[in-house]
């Protein structure tokens, strides 16, 4: 799997990439139970607080507000709630300037709870590193459509877990990293394709739908 594009979130090489990753989809996709949020979310162009504490402050409410928000989410095979997409695209937005600006990022870590300072520096190393290793993708248009919903997806991974072995969030991980969950249609820069990002050549000779000599 190859062609992670610079626009997606990013990860430090591929292995810690993953760890990292399956540790975010974890979270999200098992539905952990957090606070009630007590605020409207954030609209989509919300400010982001430049003050270390203040954005400290506002990424552990953010986090623990999705959390919420997902917990009360039901059906969970329904579209996502409006809550959970402003809340979840507000706290992405958050982790892309603090992996943009080293300095703010070591300034704001510190100030969280120890468990979201240790996450958050681990997936902030996985956004530059994913971020240096991605070719550049050139003027083009980028094609993009919904995503499964969670419930659907979930199943996928556990299906594909009981055939291959491979854990359920592993596969999460990388169908976000590659794809975010299938929402990115286009090709790669590496002309790599599909939710998991298949090269062509590779899916023919190992994919389900490889050709048969």
């Amino acid at each position: 799997m190859k062609g992670t594009r610079r626009w997606q979130s990013d990860g430090p090489g591929i292995t810690g990439s993953i760890k990292t990753r399956a540790s975010l989809c974890t979270a999200l996709l098992a539905l952990g139970a957090g606070q009630a949020a007590t605020a409207a979310p954030p609209r989509p162009k919300a400010p982001i607080p430049s003050d270390p504490a203040a954005l400290a402050q506002s990424l552990a409410g953010t986090t623990d507000e999705l959390r919420a928000a997902i917990d009360r989410w039901v059906p969970k095979s329904s579209a996502p709630p409006t809550d959970v997409q402003l809340l979840a695209l507000y706290q992405q937005r958050i982790y892309r300037r603090l992996a943009q600006d080293k300095q703010l990022a070591q300034l704001t870590l510190p100030r969280l709870p120890r468990k979201l300072a240790a996450m958050s520096a681990d997936f902030l190393v996985s956004q530059r590193e994913l971020y240096r290793l991605t070719p550049p993708i050139g003027v083009r248009t980028i094609r993009v459509g919904p995503a499964r919903s969670a419930g659907l997806l979930l199943q996928y991974y556990r299906d594909a877990q009981d055939r291959f072995d491979v854990p359920w969030n592993v596969l999460a991980a990388v169908n976000f990293v590659e794809s975010k969950f299938g929402k990115l249609r286009s090709a790669s820069a590496a002309d790599a394709q599909g939710p998991m990002q298949f090269l062509p050549a590779t899916w023919r000779r190992y994919g389900l739908g490889r050709q048969r000599s």
